[in-house]
Order: structure tokens, then C-alpha cells, then sequence
């Protein structure tokens, strides 16, 4: 889990969660981003979709099911204003405590203990 940790804070500029990015370059002694071409506000699609999947923990199954299942990092977050398939999602983590709503119904509260099934899409 330390070297997932680590490796999550080199995608932010020194390691501030307000300034996420993804560069192109990182230095293999030091673990430091390089400004090559001076562009600091860059994302790969990917890192977004590792974002979403492990950290706030939501992802679907080949069925269209939505579940939830995040990793056990000790983050506080707030993601609001996601939609999907026409719902609106919003997921809270608030000293391990998650919160989880579906268009404004909450389906989940409390600490997580294993994975939950959200809703399921057609």
C-alpha cells in the first residue's frame, strides 16, 4: 500500500491534492516530475479512471452494474456532480466514513467493509 501511496502523490504537483497531473516524465532517482516543454496541466485519461476505480472505489461489472469498492487509503474526498447513464452520483469519505448517493437518494453510509453493488444499468 506504501508504494501505491507514493506513487499517487507524484501525480499531483508537489504532492498538493488541489493541483492534480500527470507527466510526462518522472525522474527515476528521485521521483520528480519533469516540466518538459513547460506543460504542468496535463491528465491521462487512465489516471482519472485509476482515480474513480480505487480511490473513490467505483467501477462495473460486465453486467452494467455500478459497485463500490475502494481501496483502504486514509483520504479524505468529495466527488459530486459525476453522472452516469443519466444519474447523478455523488460519493463522500469523511474519516472513514463513506457516504454514497444515487440522484440524490443516499444507497450507502458508514465505513466500508467490503463490496457493495450500487445500481444496475440496462
Amino acid at each position: 500500500m506504501e508504494l501505491l501511496e507514493r506513487f499517487v502523490k507524484t501525480l499531483f504537483e508537489n504532492e498538493d491534492p488541489k493541483k492534480p497531473n500527470c507527466y510526462e516524465h518522472y525522474n527515476p532517482l528521485n521521483g520528480r516530475p519533469s516540466f518538459y516543454r513547460g506543460v504542468d496541466d496535463y491528465q491521462h485519461s487512465w489516471i482519472i479512471d485509476l482515480f474513480f476505480k480505487y480511490i473513490v472505489g467505483l467501477y462495473f461489472s460486465e453486467d452494467g452494474t455500478l459497485f463500490f469498492d475502494p481501496f483502504p487509503f486514509d483520504w479524505n474526498f468529495k466527488v459530486t456532480n459525476l453522472r452516469v447513464a443519466g444519474e447523478a452520483l455523488e460519493v463522500y469519505k469523511r474519516n472513514n466514513v463513506f457516504t454514497v448517493k444515487v440522484s440524490g437518494k443516499e444507497v450507502f453510509y458508514g465505513e466500508f467493509e467490503g463490496r457493495i453493488p450500487i445500481v444496475k444499468f440496462a
